[in-house]
Parts: C-alpha cells; sequence; structure tokens
C-alpha cells in the first residue's frame, strides 16, 4: 500500500524555498543556453507479485542544492531528479550512483536525503532494503534505464559517466519472504542543461628570463557563473580536481619554479575544463664558474682554462680581476674576457665574475698552483686507462700472486705534497708496501698543492681469485712422503711400521683460501685430518683440492703401506763436542760437524726409534742411548758411521762427517841470532825487538823455531822453515828483518820484526818492494805507537818530501806528497809491487779496518759480533773482529761487506769514533743536513780540520780513494 507523503511536510519545504527565493539567497538564473532534455523517474515502489511502498522524490535545480517533492509536483527545469526511499535503508544506510563530471561514476551510501550529494550531473538509487516487511533484503539484478543523448533510452544492468539523466528501472529482492520484482511505473520529467565548458586563457608575467617568481593569470569565460576555481603542479585531467587540487580566490598565482601547472575550472552546471601552461623562464641558479689546469705559455704567462656555464638563461658577462674581490667591484672594474680561458702573468689568486640574463652572479676565486701529477707508476700491473693528469680514477688488474704493490707518484709541482692512502710519500719517489686483499683493493693518491688545493686519484687495484689448488705441505703423523712434496707431482708413497694401526694426514695449501678434503671429509689448511684406519699393506688416501675460483681441482694420491717392524732409524744422535748440521731429525742421514784443533777425539751417542734395534759406530756395537768408546780425529775431514740393524734385519746407515780444523797457532817458540842479544829476550807474545852488532859484522845467521811445526814461515819475504838457519846480510846502519808466520789454519797470521843496527851507517838505502802480484801486500801491522806531532800540511803547497819511500805515481807536487811517503815510513800503509800506490783508487772496508788496526790501541767496549760474509778462515777476521769490538764497525743487516768502498761519511763515523770528537762549532756542508745520519760526525771532523770539504759541499755518498784516506788520518793524528 502507497504511503503518501504528509502535507504538512510539503508545505514546509515549499514554503521554504519561496522564501529563500525572494531573499535572493538561491541562485539566478544561468546565463547559459540551456537544452531541454526528457527524463524518468520511478512513480513509487510497487511489486509485480504485490506490496508497495511510498518514496520522496528529491531534485536539484542548480547543482548547489536539493529538494524534495512528490510525483505529482516534480519541476520542470530541474537538472537532476532522483527518489529516497524513505523508510528502506540497508544497515550502512541506502546507496546511490552518480557521475559528477559526466568521465568517471561514484557510489556513496546516505541516511537522509540531506546527505545526497548536490553537485552530480545525474544520480539514481542502486541499492536499499527491498523487504517491505520487517526482514532487511538487499535488491539484485538491477537495471537502469538512462539517455546519453536526450532521445535514444537505453536500458541495461551499468549507466556509463556521460549520460544526461538515469532511473533505477528493475530489480529483484525478498519481500515478506516472497521474491518479488519492480513493476516499473514512471513519472517524466524535464530537464534544462548547459553542456558548453568554460574557457581558460592563462598568461605569464614577466615573460622574459627572471630571477624572482612567475604570476600566472587565468582568463575564464563562461556561459554560466564559475563555481570552483582550482590550480596543481603537473598536467592534471578533470578528474583530479574532484579530490585534489589548490583551490583559488583570486585568478592569479605566483609559481618560484619553472614547471607546468593545470587550471581547473567548473561552472554552476557542472559543465568543466582544464588548462596547462609551461613556465621556464625562471632562473635562480647563478653562472657556474669553473677553472681548469694552469698551463704555462710563452713568455711565462699563465693560461687558466675557465668554462662558465648557465644551462637556463645563458652567460651575459665574464670578467676576471687579480686579489680576493666582491661582487660590487665588477659593477665598474674588472678586466672583460670572451674566451674559455684567461691569460695571466704572475701566480696568485684571481676573482672570476660571471653574470646570466636573469641578472644572477657568480664570483669564483682560482689559485694558481697545482695538485696535478704528470705520472703515476705501480711495479705490479697496467693503469687502464693510460694515465693522464685529468683522468682521476684507475683500473690495475694483478695476478693473484701479487699480494703487495707500490706506488711512484710524480707531482707537477714540486712544492705539492703527496700522500699515498695517507702517508707522506716524496715525488718521484716509491711508496711503501700496500698488501693487496684478493679482490678489490682501493689505493688512494691525495696531491695537496700549497694553496690547500686538493686532488686525489684513485686506483683500484684488482687482485684475481686464486686458482691456485697445489698443496706445499703434505706431512704424515707416521711415516714419510716419498717423494718430498712438490707441485708436479700428485703421487706419493709412504711407509709406517706394522704397529701404526691408523695415522693423520695434515695437507697444508699453497693459497689460504683453497678447499681440502681428505677421503671426501673437509679438512682446514695446516690441521691434522682424523684419524685414517690403516690395513697391512697398501691404502690409498685421496686428497681433493679445490681453489679460491671454485674452477680448479686437483687431486692428490697417497699409496700407504703398513710393513712389519722394520724401524732401523735413530731418534737422537749427539756427539760429546761439537754440533750437527743440519739439526739432526730421524729422516736424514748425512751430517757435518767441526770442532776445533785442540779436540783430538769425541764419543758418538745414538739412540734408535726403536729398542730393539742394533747398533755399531764404526763397526763397533753400541748400546742405545750409550756413548761410544773415543774416536780419534785427525786434522780434516773424519767420517763416523753409524749402522743400525731393525729386528728384521734391514738396516740403516747414518754418516757424520767430523772437521777438526787445523791449528790456529802462528807463534814462534824460539829465534836465535848467531850474534848479538835480542832486546828484549825472546817472548813469543812480544813480535818487536832490536839487536846491536859492530861494524865488523856484515851478516847474521837467524834460526826461528815455529811453536806448530805445521805453519809456513817467510823471511823478509822468502820462504824458510822450522828450525832452519837463515843467513841475512846487513848494511851499515839500520836492517830490518821480518819474520810473517801464517798457522796452518791459513787464516791465522803473525809478524815478528828484528831491527838489527850496525855501527858505522853509511847513507839512507831505500827498501825493496816485497816480490809478489800485483795486489796490495799489507806489511805487518806495527805495535800501536804514540805518533810525534805532525805539521799541518797545505795540501796544494806539500813540504819537503820525504824520500824514504817513493811511489811511481805519488810525485813531488802531489798533493798528499808528503802524508803518504810519512805514512808508508812508519809502515802504516804499503804500495803495489810495480812501485806504484794508486792514490786514486777507492778504499774498501777491510783495508780501512786493517790501517786502523796497526795506528790505535782499541780496546773491546762490546760483544763480538758475527759477520755472515766474514767466516773464521777470512783473511782479516781478526782485524774485523777487535775493530768491530771497539765500536768502529756495526756492519749492515748482519754483513760486514769487506770488498765494499768506503763513503766519506762512513769515514766520517770510524775517525770520530776512534779519536772521540764531538761537534764543538755550527760548521755546516751545503748537502749535510740536520737530519742526515753522520751529521754530528762530519761537523766534528769539519770541527778539527780534518774534514775539509769541496766548496762547501761534503759528498758523504762518494767513495773514499787512497790519498783522500790518509789526509783524513793524517789530519786526525795531527789533533
Amino acid at each position: 500500500m502507497q504511503q503518501p507523503l504528509k502535507k504538512w511536510k510539503l508545505l514546509l519545504v515549499t514554503s521554504v524555498v519561496i522564501i529563500l527565493c525572494s531573499l535572493g539567497l538561491l541562485p539566478n538564473a544561468t546565463k547559459a543556453a540551456e537544452i531541454t532534455v526528457n527524463g524518468e523517474v520511478l512513480s513509487y515502489i510497487q511489486y509485480l507479485e504485490g506490496d508497495s511502498a511510498g518514496i520522496l522524490h528529491i531534485y536539484s535545480g542548480d547543482y548547489l542544492t536539493k529538494n524534495f517533492t512528490d510525483r505529482d509536483s516534480l519541476p520542470t527545469d530541474a537538472k537532476w531528479i532522483t527518489f529516497f526511499p524513505i523508510t528502506l535503508p540497508l544497515d550502512n544506510g541506502i546507496e546511490y550512483m552518480f557521475s559528477r563530471d559526466g568521465k568517471s561514476v561514484e557510489k556513496q551510501y546516505v541516511h537522509n536525503w540531506t546527505d545526497i550529494p548536490s553537485d552530480v550531473k545525474w544520480i539514481t538509487v542502486s541499492n536499499f532494503d527491498g523487504d517491505i516487511g520487517s526482514g532487511k533484503n538487499p535488491i539484485t539484478n538491477q537495471k537502469y534505464r538512462y539517455s546519453v543523448d536526450g532521445v535514444n533510452i537505453v536500458e541495461s544492468a551499468t549507466v556509463p559517466a556521460n549520460a544526461l539523466w538515469a532511473n533505477l528501472s528493475y530489480y529483484e529482492t525478498i519481500s515478506n519472504g516472497t521474491h518479488k520484482r519492480l513493476r516499473y511505473e514512471k513519472v517524466n520529467y524535464t530537464l534544462k542543461l548547459n553542456p558548453t565548458p568554460p574557457v581558460i586563457n592563462l598568461t605569464k608575467s614577466p615573460t622574459g628570463w627572471t630571477n624572482g617568481d612567475v604570476t600566472v593569470t587565468a582568463n575564464i569565460s563562461s556561459e554560466s557563473d564559475l563555481k570552483i576555481q582550482k590550480w596543481d603542479y603537473g598536467i592534471q585531467n578533470e578528474s583530479y580536481f574532484n579530490t585534489a587540487g589548490n583551490s583559488l580566490v583570486d585568478s592569479f598565482v605566483s609559481i618560484d619554479q619553472n614547471r607546468t601547472i593545470t587550471w581547473y575550472a567548473r561552472d554552476i552546471l557542472l559543465n568543466s575544463t582544464v588548462q596547462t601552461i609551461t613556465i621556464d623562464n625562471i632562473d635562480k641558479d647563478a653562472p657556474i664558474i669553473t677553472s681548469g689546469n694552469m698551463t704555462i705559455i710563452t713568455n711565462q704567462k699563465l693560461e687558466v682554462p675557465i668554462t662558465i656555464t648557465d644551462s637556463k638563461s645563458g652567460v651575459k658577462t665574464k670578467k676576471w680581476a687579480f686579489g680576493n674581490q666582491n661582487e660590487s667591484y665588477f659593477l665598474t672594474g674588472g678586466n672583460p674576457f670572451t674566451e674559455n680561458k684567461i691569460v695571466v702573468d704572475n701566480f696568485g689568486t684571481y676573482t672570476l665574475f660571471a653574470e646570466d640574463h636573469a641578472g644572477n652572479k657568480s664570483i669564483s676565486t682560482v689559485h694558481l698552483y697545482s695538485a696535478d701529477l704528470e705520472g703515476l707508476h705501480l711495479n705490479e700491473g697496467t693503469l687502464s686507462p693510460q694515465f693522464s693528469k685529468k683522468i682521476l680514477s684507475y683500473d690495475v688488474n694483478v695476478m693473484n700472486t701479487v699480494s703487495t704493490v707500490t706506488v711512484i707518484p710524480n707531482a707537477i709541482d714540486s712544492t705539492a705534497t703527496v700522500k699515498v692512502n695517507g702517508n707522506l710519500v716524496s715525488s718521484g719517489a716509491t711508496s711503501a708496501t700496500i698488501p693487496l686483499n684478493v679482490g678489490s683493493n682501493t689505493i688512494l693518491i691525495e696531491v695537496t698543492a700549497l694553496n690547500s688545493t686538493k686532488k686525489t686519484y684513485q686506483v683500484k687495484v684488482t687482485r684475481a681469485l686464486s686458482s691456485n689448488a697445489n698443496l706445499i705441505s703434505l706431512t704424515l703423523s707416521s711415516g714419510i712422503l716419498s717423494p718430498e712434496i712438490s707441485s708436479g707431482d700428485s703421487n706419493y708413497t709412504a711407509s709406517v711400521e706394522n704397529a701404526i694401526t691408523s695415522l693423520t694426514i695434515t695437507p697444508t695449501t699453497a693459497d689460504a683460501t683453497a678447499k681440502i678434503k681428505v677421503d671426501g671429509h673437509a679438512v682446514s689448511s695446516g690441521i691434522a685430518s682424523n684419524p685414517i684406519p690403516l690395513n697391512v699393506g697398501q691404502n690409498t688416501v685421496t686428497i681433493e683440492v679445490t681453489a679460491e675460483d671454485n674452477t680448479t681441482q686437483r687431486t692428490y694420491t697417497i699409496t700407504i703401506t703398513r710393513f712389519p717392524s722394520n724401524n732401523a732409524n735413530l731418534s737422537d744422535l749427539t756427539l760429546s763436542t761439537g754440533s750437527f748440521l743440519p739439526v739432526f731429525n730421524g729422516g736424514d742421514f748425512t751430517y757435518t760437524a767441526s770442532v776445533e784443533n785442540a779436540i783430538t777425539s769425541l764419543t758418538v751417542t745414538p739412540t734408535a726409534a726403536d729398542a730393539t734395534a742394533k747398533i755399531k759406530v764404526d763397526g763397533h756395537a753400541v748400546s742405545s742411548g750409550t756413548a761410544s768408546d773415543p774416536i780419534p780425529l785427525n786434522v780434516g775431514q773424519n767420517t763416523v758411521t753409524i749402522e743400525v740393524t731393525a729386528e728384521d734385519n734391514t738396516t740403516q746407515t747414518y754418516t757424520v762427517t767430523v772437521t777438526r780444523f787445523p791449528s790456529s797457532n802462528a807463534n814462534l817458540k824460539s829465534l836465535t841470532l848467531n850474534y848479538g842479544n835480542l832486546k828484549p829476550s825472546f817472548d813469543s807474545q812480544i813480535e818487536k825487538y832490536s839487536v846491536n852488532v859492530d861494524v865488523n859484522v856484515n851478516s847474521i845467521d837467524l834460526t826461528p823455531i815455529l811453536d806448530d811445526h805445521d805453519a809456513t814461515l817467510m823471511i823478509n819475504g822468502i820462504p824458510s822453515s822450522s828450525g832452519k838457519k837463515m843467513t841475512v846480510s846487513l848494511n851499515f846502519g839500520a836492517n830490518t828483518i821480518l819474520l810473517e808466520i801464517t798457522a796452518p789454519d791459513g787464516v791465522t797470521k803473525k809478524k815478528y820484526k828484528v831491527e838489527i843496527y850496525r855501527e858505522q851507517l853509511p847513507a839512507p838505502v831505500d827498501s825493496p818492494q816485497i816480490p809478489g802480484n800485483s795486489a796490495p801486500v799489507e806489511p805487518a801491522a806495527p805495535a800501536p805507537i804514540e805518533l810525534p806531532q805532525l805539521v799541518p800540511t797545505d795540501p796544494k803547497q806539500p813540504q819537503e818530501p820525504i824520500t824514504d819511500i817513493i811511489f811511481s805515481d805519488v810525485p813531488v807536487h802531489h798533493w798528499t806528497y808528503t802524508m803518504i811517503g810519512d805514512f808508508a815510513k812508519r809502515g802504516y800503509i804499503t804500495g803495489y809491487v810495480d812501485g806504484t800506490f794508486k792514490p786514486n783508487d777507492p778504499i774498501s772496508r777491510q783495508h780501512v779496518a786493517l790501517i786502523f788496526s796497526r795506528i790505535f790501541k782499541l780496546n773491546p767496549i762490546q760483544e763480538a759480533q758475527t759477520f755472515k760474509d766474514i767466516p773464521l778462515n777470512h783473511r782479516y777476521y781478526e782485524t774485523i773482529k777487535l775493530v768491530q769490538q771497539a765500536g768502529l764497525y756495526q756492519g749492515i743487516n748482519g754483513y760486514f761487506k769487506p770488498n765494499e768502498n768506503m763513503t766519506r761519511a762512513q769515514i766520517a763515523k770510524v775517525l770520530a769514533i776512534a779519536l772521540n770528537l764531538s761537534p764543538t762549532s755550527t760548521h755546516t756542508f751545503k748537502d749535510i743536513p740536520s737530519t742526515h745520519w753522520a751529521h754530528d760526525y762530519i761537523i766534528a771532523l769539519a770541527a778539527n780540520d780534518i774534514a775539509l770539504g769541496d766548496n762547501g759541499y761534503f759528498k758523504p755518498e762518494s767513495s773514499v780513494t787512497r790519498a783522500q784516506f790518509v789526509a783524513f788520518l793524517y789530519r786526525a793524528l795531527q789533533q
């Protein structure tokens, strides 16, 4: 049954509408040309199967407000009409379907007709409670009637967004428990519509370049009053502005950046349109000034490439000026330039100025110092790309075997500082070693100019993954691998005694990143495997090594044979005197040992690895762990054999070669003369004697007896022997007889000197040269003496020549003639057998040590040091030991380097220590900074007029010639 709307409600609404219109609060009629369209709306709810319900009709005449009426009072100028089922809401209300813009369809639930949206082009009910009874059943299978052109009417299950009107025309539901279907009974009404949208014309101001904001103004023409204006950034469509966009009060907006904006306008008839405009004349970015690397061009002028860019409005003005300037300076000052460079005369700071067409200004300073490299080298690999000072990043690939690199950076500016990975490196010098990890390693070379400009070059060194699947060690807990592990062998064998029932294998990879499996079980490099059980006979064990690259693999095979007991090895072997080389171990069977000459016999104590084994030393049975009978030793090599016989008669022979050194005794036991008496009386430890004979004794017989008859004897350079008498002719005056004894070891030497004075001394006679080869012949070392005070000699004005000893290559006018002659006379130096001194030849470390030992009394102040290159049988072993203990020499990394030439700095150190000199003046040499290792020694010599230098230079690394060395010593001994 229909439920008509109560009359009082309709009268109330009608009265309100009349009052609003009279007050002018409702909109006036639109200015637009309208079109008339016939629409339909449901009269009331009536089911084909019976039951009906009244409805309220809702309409809008202006898209702004809405009103209600009954079906008999529908307006003739409505914009849309729909109905409202008054008492039939679902739990969440009554659903409406509508379109606001004719482009999209929306749905919305309302609980009251006042909640129905007004600003829609068309609207229709789409769902509600179809059960007129007590239940709540939504409607289903809805159909709608609509028209998109105002002429043709379509019925379907959906409504397009561009429809002019729409109405629910069919549905099904359950009412009072019965299936119901709507019986469509319509009411026609008239719509008056204006389909013409507004027209938007957008302009911008200013139109030229600006560094401020741009104002966009909209001129909108519309046949209807405007309801909404919005804008937003980007290109947007009309639907976007249904829920988004920036509302406008005025018809302009200020834009502060270049971009596209969209302007939206909608009239009161819901006709809408959009218009876009692109803002592209804002430039708030100042020009960018970039200076390149300085180049020195002709006439020593400095050329600096300058790049000034402005990606928007473009560069208008370019200037430069010397010094630090501000923008105001360039209003009237500065030097304009048009090319992409400036050319200036001096180093220093310059200011660059630029202004673009939008009025943005920039200044930039350029400091004419260089932080560039002109070269960059690595000791491994090749830079990619090829080095250029303009390229800052490089790649270098090295093999996995390369674990370190060094870098040599060369700076263009010698005043710049260079750091390699934070460590200072001199330009052109080699950096400290840089370790490399597998994979990428970054090396940073930072160059800092004097003005603090920095430039960092990056070298990425990629060390390849290892393909090394080799083992460098493969050891067994029992048995010996055969052959020894090598890169070329993959198959090995080993044997173990019967008592060994299992063993472990310790494989060590050549590359720590490789992985190992022993018999399929993972094992860490250098770590023993799990115990591997052994059967009697052959047992095969596989070791699989996989390299870091997971591709390269290598399989090692060990065939281990377990035997019955056959241990014929020694577990220990010791000597009563001396030690083995190599250190004893059961796997080596040949050894050497050395003993002093005083050792005439020794015993051997062998210990069997197996207590059941039997031992013979030189054929004589010896119990395990017990010393053998004394074994006599001859001078030279003595072979001792130790034969071990295992329980199963397996034998093993150990050989020890014991070398007994020859005697180092170079003493005389006695010395007798047929005339005169030795003064002092003979003592083997006294090396200088004197004898006086009368004028009639023209020769004398000497009979020397050696303490060790195996020593050799030279008398005045002539070979002799122990107990053999030698007759020596005597000149008038002083006669020198020199006895030189060389011990059996060939190293130890001793010289005895006998000065025989025959009365009625005739004129002096030159001493003959000692025959021999062309090598320098060193005389017997004189006993340290107290030198008389020498008179300083001007190197360019020698004193009266000393004629006792004359060298053919040291003429009277030679600058060291007097000094060399004096030292030769005293026996400190000798010449060559060809009569020359060779003054310009460099002097070696060993000869300097020898001459110092002759001149100075050297007392030990430190423990003796063994030098790797000075064996016991070295010719100057004792001399070098003496000067080292006196603190004159320290050696170089454990080596003495006897044949290496002495430098001037090294001579300065030795002299300063020997004479106990200290720096007492501020004298300096141009090439001796205070940080030089020998600074104090050199200044000490200069302070005592020993080191004169050459035009203000000392030349510390120059080799010292034989003449220069004599001059150093000569001056030193005058102090």
